[in-house]
């Protein structure tokens, strides 16, 4: 698109103009007008495959479709060099393509295989993902984005070959020879958009190179003709052919020759029955230039019709994003569209999650303790709590106390936690499937618990969302929520209790702390206890790694607000203490056993592969060393890691890193945390929040890299995935 252009274009429709692609009209019509082309004969092929017309002209539009969209894919490539003269820009330009197309190629293929198959979700997006099941109805753009990220990473030997007349010849001969290939040589998928393949729907690139590099030297050529026509406005012409006067024509004499033999070696093939692949890829490649000149005719339609869809929707893009230039990072607004923006992803992920679950008619009440403990404690809760309530509003006590329907008598025991009062808005008879929402629902607000703490330091949502759903589908919150869903209550309360910890640390207010500390102990007090013990340890070093509260005045002034805040705190829910903590204390969690465990259990070193099944679990789900320590976090936080201690930044995080693996190392800390009943590092939550937290933070340096960085994080890719690959104890059977 030329510069004129661009500015009338910008002064017509203002800033809707960023939605359409940097591209010319005419490559966007070709886009368009062949892959939609492509879909309707697709979709009319799934609907009436029975019928022999309709899978012949499905396989006509197929074998013209395809060069189209290669000549399209050409003509981007040279529009891309001619608009951007920094290696940088046009490296930045060919990565976001390929992002882009890899996008459509993700979401055409899991749309179509997951909700209209109805095929299973986690294996198709798996399969999709990696191009283990390449769908026909996206195929084309993973082609697409394969050869935009070869630009991407290698363009001036690209460029030199695409230059170069006897390279062309040679690689379009070889590209035909592929034709003669047997479709199933190759088993993965992936490589069928190099030869082809029978076996996925893969559109190989070198069957159309053809087409590719002729859409390339008509760019050129258009390329070349608006260049003199700026400098010559009266005599030259648009396509650059000599002679011909027509403005906006396409395709030299040569073109047309080589489409006229194209069609007629590709017929000659088909009719003689010989190289049938061949004569098709040659024939569709002729009928696709001269549908291309056809799409030339047709542009001013396409032109008029975009126009229509500009001016109707540009007024409403404008004011979205008028709106949008309003919101203020860390404005209560920019909070608000946060979260909305934040519950609208979780719901699609948890569905595509939870999926499985619906459509295999499973629950997430676990068959042991689920079944066991929650389910009738819930019944309970639902059962007597009405009593209770309406006991003590008539100023009476006296209602049950004592239950014989548990073992042989038991004192009653209700718990606290907000979430439970769920029940009592559903009732009894829909306890199975609240159950099953009250997890969802503890995801949720663990999620939104993190974001509240990213954004409390001043973190963009980008870094917020990121942060947010490692943690919540971190290896331990998956491994202890969908088994002990109160287990998932510490996550949500964490990272709340560090908001309310830096509010204190720099502002002074303890409020916060005090409600978060009753709420907690409301809960379960066993969770306060290692919140308590992390909260204290990141508040020793919040002060003496911070220079502005490096000072024992600040050290002291702020531990006796933190100790005032936790004492009243502790205070309202007494009650709750002596209840729960009475029962522990008469328990065979307590008292000699615990004396008894610090003696039988090893409490100095676990067995001798224990660093090596740490580093397993950190990025692993499925595997943990065992003693309740799952990690599981997604595979880019080593590359934050890497960041964190290169760039010497956030130096609290960098020792609360190092102090959780010191924990993670030894037994003492995980008798310690479990409060000295048993070895158990049911504390590993919060080291998957400071993971998370570090993965958030150095989110936005991981697009500037310095080259130390890049071999280092290269080196511990390597070395990660040789430790994964020769450790047997890694492997799993299925995704």
């Amino acid at each position: 698109m030329d510069t004129n252009t661009v500015k009338s274009a910008k002064r017509r429709y203002g800033s809707f103009l960023t939605l359409i692609a940097d591209t010319d009209v005419f490559f966007r019509e070709m886009i368009l007008a062949f892959y939609g082309l492509y879909m309707v004969f697709f979709l009319a092929y799934n609907v009436w495959d029975e019928h022999r017309t309709v899978v012949l002209a499905y396989q006509a539009v197929s074998a013209v479709c395809a060069p189209g969209l290669f000549f399209a894919l050409g003509w981007l490539v040279s529009a891309i060099a001619g608009q951007h003269r920094s290696p940088k820009q046009r490296r930045s330009a060919y990565l976001g393509y390929a992002a882009l197309s890899y996008i459509y190629y993700a979401l055409i293929g899991i749309a179509l295989h997951v909700f209209a198959y109805g095929e299973e979700c986690f294996k198709t997006i798996k399969n999709i993902l990696f191009a283990i099941l390449i769908p026909a109805s996206g195929g084309i753009f993973l082609t697409i984005a394969f050869v935009l990220l070869s630009f991407a990473l290698f363009e001036d030997r690209l460029r030199a070959i695409c230059d170069s007349p006897g390279w062309r010849i040679a690689l379009c001969a070889v590209g035909l020879l592929m034709t003669l290939l047997p479709g199933r040589l190759v088993g993965y998928g992936l490589f069928g958009i190099i030869i082809g393949s029978d076996t996925a729907g893969a559109v190989p690139f070198f069957f159309y190179l053809i087409a590719f590099f002729a859409g390339m030297d008509e760019k050129n050529r258009r390329k070349s003709a608006e260049t003199s026509s700026a400098g010559d406005p009266e005599g030259s012409t648009v396509s650059g052919d000599k002679g011909t006067g027509k403005k906006n024509s396409i395709l030299t004499k040569k073109d047309w020759i080589m489409a006229v033999c194209l069609l007629a070696a590709g017929a000659f093939f088909l009719a003689a029955g010989l190289l049938q692949q061949t004569g098709l890829v040659l024939l569709g490649t002729g009928a696709a230039l001269f549908a291309v000149f056809i799409l030339n005719l047709l542009r001013p339609v396409y032109i008029f019709l975009e126009g229509i869809f500009l001016r109707i929707f540009h007024p409403l893009y404008d004011v979205w994003t008028r709106e949008r230039k309003k919101v203020v990072p860390g404005s209560r607004s920019y909070i608000a569209w946060y979260y909305v923006f934040y519950a609208c992803l979780f719901v699609l992920i948890s569905f595509l999650i939870f999926v499985p679950y619906i459509n295999g008619g499973y629950s997430l009440i676990w068959e042991s303790d689920g079944l066991g403990q929650y389910v009738p404690k819930a019944y309970r809760f639902v059962k007597d709590m009405p009593g209770v309530i309406s006991s003590l509003l008539h100023g009476s006590t006296d209602f049950k106390q004592y239950d014989f329907g548990v073992g042989l008598g038991s004192p009653m025991t209700f718990s606290f936690d907000p979430v439970y009062w769920l029940y009592m808005v559903t009732g009894i008879r829909h306890i199975e499937w609240t159950y099953n929402l009250a997890v969802i629902l503890r995801y949720f607000m663990a999620g939104a618990a993190m974001s509240c703490l990213i954004l409390y330091l001043r973190k963009s949502w980008r870094m917020a969302a990121v942060g947010s759903f490692a943690y919540i589908y971190s290896g331990y919150a998956i491994f202890a929520g969908t088994r002990h869903s109160q287990f998932i209550t510490p996550l949500i309360l964490f990272p709340l209790i560090v908001v309310a910890m830096e509010r204190l640390i720099r502002h002074r207010k303890w409020f916060l702390m005090t409600i978060l500390v009753a709420v907690s102990l409301f809960c379960s007090y066993y969770f306060l206890y290692m919140n308590t013990i992390a909260i204290g340890i990141y508040f020793i070093l919040r002060i003496l790694l911070t220079k502005e509260y490096r000072s024992l005045r600040t050290f002291f002034n702020r531990g006796l607000i933190i100790t005032g805040s936790y004492m009243l705190g502790a205070s309202i829910a007494f009650i709750s203490l002596v209840t729960s903590f009475g029962g522990y204390l008469g328990s065979s969690r307590s008292g000699g056993s615990a004396v008894s465990s610090l003696i039988t259990n090893n409490t100095l070193f676990y067995r001798s592969e224990w660093l090596i099944d740490i580093a397993a679990a950190l990025t692993s789900v499925d595997f943990g060393p065992g003693q309740w320590l799952r990690i599981g976090m997604v595979p880019a936080v080593l590359f934050a890691l890497v960041l964190l201690f290169c760039r010497k930044n956030r130096p609290e995080l960098r020792y609360s890193f190092i102090v959780c693996v010191i924990f993670c190392i030894f037994p003492i800390f995980g008798y310690i945390m479990s409060g000295f009943s048993s070895v158990t590092n049911r504390w590993a939550y919060i080291f998957t929040a400071v993971l998370a937290i570090i993965l958030a933070l150095n989110l936005d340096r991981l697009t500037r890299l310095t080259r130390k960085e890049i071999r280092i994080m290269t080196g511990l890719a390597g070395g990660y995935g040789l430790l994964m690959c020769l450790g047997l104890k890694f492997h799993t059977t299925g995704i």
